[in-house]
């Protein structure tokens, strides 16, 4: 195959999710900034945020002309999920380990999410469409067409970048792309492992559980 044709490359990646948007943010800004459009209808609800990566997960499943077969969400064992389940708690036991020693290093104080009060479409949004709409985006678009035209750890560094990027404590707190980028690879590597985009949903979905628990504030 003509790597050149495979769409898309990290650069087409980064320019579609992410720069495209940006600037499209910043234009509306200026709008509401300068009166020409009221801001209400431009207040952003981080509970819906997914709903806003739909458009660019359809664009990329068109343009790459990928087809995801039924397959790929069934075809899994029970011991592949108790594996992957096992490898999980470990993962999201070094992310919580990084972070507090980032914590104690850099004098911060992150966000816990299980300790503040947390509303229902949070947790929908953090267990089930995250879960769902990262891992066929990252993972079976981006690592899948990355392998294509990159090594394997390339491929894998590439999509676990584009994975951080749009993880807002990344912004707030630069260090927080460590831990972020280790749980991009852990998913990259049960991704290439399995080629099954449910044992990355699961994975994910488990991931964000253990950031929620306890829910007991959800209402």
């Amino acid at each position: 195959m003509n790597k050149s044709m495979v769409f898309p490359n990290f650069w087409q990646a980064l320019l579609y999710n992410y720069i495209l948007p940006i600037i499209i943010g910043i234009a509306v800004l200026l709008l509401i900034f300068k009166g020409a459009v009221p801001t209400e209808l431009y207040t952003f609800n981080s509970n819906l945020g997914h709903l806003f990566t739909i458009p660019f997960l359809l664009f990329f499943l068109w343009k790459s002309k990928i087809k995801i077969s039924w397959s790929e969400f069934t075809n899994i064992s029970i011991n592949k999920i108790l594996v992957i389940i096992l490898l999980t708690v470990s993962i999201e036991f070094i992310f919580y380990g990084t972070t507090i020693l980032f914590e104690r290093l850099f004098d911060r104080n992150y966000p816990n999410f299980s300790t503040k009060p947390t509303h229902f479409l949070s947790v929908i949004h953090a267990l089930v469409a995250a879960p769902v709409i990262e891992e066929i985006l990252y993972r079976r678009i981006f690592v899948h067409q990355f392998l294509k035209q990159y090594s394997f750890w390339v491929a894998i560094t590439f999509s676990s970048i584009l994975f951080v990027i749009p993880h807002v404590p990344t912004i707030i707190f630069p260090e927080l792309f460590i831990p972020f980028f280790i749980g991009g690879l852990f998913l990259g590597f049960v991704y290439y492992k399995t080629q099954s985009v449910l044992l990355c949903i699961i994975s994910h979905f488990i991931m964000n559980a253990i950031t929620y628990l306890p829910i007991h504030k959800l209402f």
